[in-house]
């Protein structure tokens, strides 16, 4: 739980980081942006990400959204080590075409007044899913995801005192304070941290086989599940937790904090 709350607090300042590092990028990319802003691809190689309306966006260096609207009227691609920081408070983003993260990229999407200290919620946008397939992180706060959400593999390290590189937390996926319509799963990752807290679900969540190094992870609160709950082989890694596998209150080093769950709680999940 100290890890956690450490973490949202480096979140809360992860702009002023990324806006350092971008801006960096900025001066050696020059134009950062290239590609027409309606109905074709537009290219962002680093830097700052202005708010307007797009095709479809892919993202292959790391950049960050300034305040202001942004429409994906097709989709968002983080590219292999890309990365892009869409935290921002007074930001809010639509994709309506789905978002795809692919391998070693980082997505930071949403703020939420509970979780990441923004004063309103901000709503951002998904329809058509996100899906991440061997990311570093993957970290949402206050968006409505149609089309499912769903993490395979990749998380980085499972060491916590090793920290992204540019960024001063160390690797970790989470959403928070979000609906998701089509169901959630997140399976095979070997990471810091979890958290799936205060979300909103309808249909089945799954949590499986994934490895932390945080000893109080995985963190799975507060959620309303129209659906199943299940959740198998997931463990803290040996040099942190010891063999053996996950106690059942490694998923929460928290007061209790039930969820809601319509159907069946199964596994290490049951009775959560």
């Amino acid at each position: 739980m100290a890890l956690r709350r450490a973490v949202l607090a480096a979140v809360i300042g992860v702009s002023m980081i990324f806006a350092t590092a971008t801006a960096a990028g900025a001066d050696q990319h020059g134009d950062n942006h290239h590609g027409d802003h309606d109905g074709h691809t537009t290219v962002c190689a680093g830097g700052p990400f202005a708010p307007g309306t797009y095709g479809s966006v892919v993202v292959t260096g790391f950049c960050m959204t300034t305040p202001g609207v942004f429409t994906i009227k097709g989709s968002l691609t983080i590219a292999p080590n890309g990365g892009l920081d869409a935290t921002n408070c007074d930001s809010h983003v639509t994709v309506r075409d789905g978002i795809l993260v692919l391998p070693g990229g980082v997505l930071g999407l949403g703020g939420s007044v509970n979780g990441t200290g923004c004063a309103a919620d901000t709503n951002d946008v998904v329809r058509g899913g996100l899906h991440a397939f061997l990311p570093i992180g993957v970290i949402v706060h206050g968006t409505q995801i149609n089309d499912g959400f769903a993490v395979l593999g990749g998380g980085g390290w499972t060491d916590c005192t090793k920290n992204v590189p540019g960024l001063p937390f160390p690797p970790y996926t989470d959403i928070e304070d979000s609906q998701i319509n089509g169901g959630a799963s997140i399976a095979g990752m070997s990471t810091c941290w979890m958290g799936f807290i205060r979300n909103q679900v309808h249909g089945d969540v799954r949590i499986d086989n994934n490895t932390m190094g945080d000893p109080d992870a995985i963190e799975i609160g507060l959620n309303t599940i129209q659906g199943d709950l299940h959740c198998r082989g997931n463990q803290i890694d040996p040099a942190v937790g010891g063999p053996g596998g996950v106690p059942t209150n490694s998923f929460d080093g928290s007061p209790a904090n039930p969820n809601t769950v319509s159907g069946e709680e199964t596994g290490q999940c049951k009775g959560l």
